[in-house]
């Protein structure tokens, strides 16, 4: 797999996602996840709701080796040491990462041993100002000592995850496993084309079209931070529930569409 250092290829190492609500609107308990990779925090939210197993995908291929670090963190760490590992200073902490580095994959190491090195951080991390707001954490699946001892309790007898690397136009034909769920997040905001000749209603329905290929039965099709010009197209096409908030004043939405070829 080529990792390069590339501005288009910045890896979020925290989501912006309520996640720490996802129970309350998806039943993980059994289930087999697909979900996407990005920062990793859905995956550690889908064990932490019960989920049998969870394989990740991404068009990034960077995503994968910042994930694989946080995988060996959630494992190793103490929950303080972890929060402050993952704001925008510390992850930079060299003594932690030498820690942790040990564990890594070779590949892996190589790679991350020349980020460290190098210190290019802007050309590798998309450094978020929610990373150090504090409130921020309320949204994640690690927001508190008791989830995060949780998930790490999981993490003891687990190998990593398997990773589809490609565009979700055709990773399907690499996915030879049913799963029951899937995570997409807000792909759909990176993946309409807004040249297109299209009307929101024509977009909406391309992509529900592209996620039918997957065959899976339920799917988070689309997260909204506040409204925008999709938000009543995907309020006819599939529950759009509007969810608590951790903190602040704009109202999310996540978007769960039950698939026509299995529920």
């Amino acid at each position: 797999m080529l990792y390069t250092a590339d501005p288009f290829k910045k890896v979020r190492l925290v989501s912006n996602e309520c996640l720490v609500f996802y129970d309350k609107i998806i039943d993980f308990v059994g289930k087999d996840v697909l979900s996407v990779l990005s920062s990793g925090d859905q995956f550690f939210a889908s064990l932490l709701f019960g989920a049998k197993e969870v394989d990740v995908f991404d068009i990034n291929p960077n995503t994968w080796p910042f994930f694989v670090l946080k995988f060996i963190a959630f494992r190793e760490l103490k929950y303080e040491d972890f929060i402050k590992f993952y704001t925008e200073e510390e992850i930079r902490d060299i003594e932690i990462y030498r820690y942790l580095s040990k564990m890594l994959p070779c590949d892996i190491k190589e790679l991350l041993d020349r980020v460290y090195k190098e210190e290019d951080w802007d050309s590798w991390l998309t450094l978020l100002d929610d990373m150090i707001d504090g409130r921020c954490l309320l949204k994640r699946p690690y927001s508190n000592k008791e989830s995060y001892d949780a998930i790490q309790k999981i993490l003891q007898n687990r190998h990593l995850p398997n990773f589809y690397c490609g565009n979700i136009q055709d990773l399907h034909s690499q996915i030879k496993k049913d799963y029951d769920i899937m995570l997409a997040s807000n792909i759909f905001d990176m993946w309409y084309d807004i040249d297109a000749r299209m009307t929101r209603d024509e977009h909406v329905d391309a992509y529900i079209e592209l996620l039918e290929k997957y065959g899976i039965g339920i799917i988070q099709i689309y997260y909204l931070w506040g409204y925008n010009r999709f938000q009543s197209v995907f309020e006819e096409k599939c529950d759009l529930l509007k969810i608590p908030l951790a903190y602040g004043e704009c109202s999310e939405y996540v978007g769960i569409y039950k698939s026509k070829r299995k529920i």
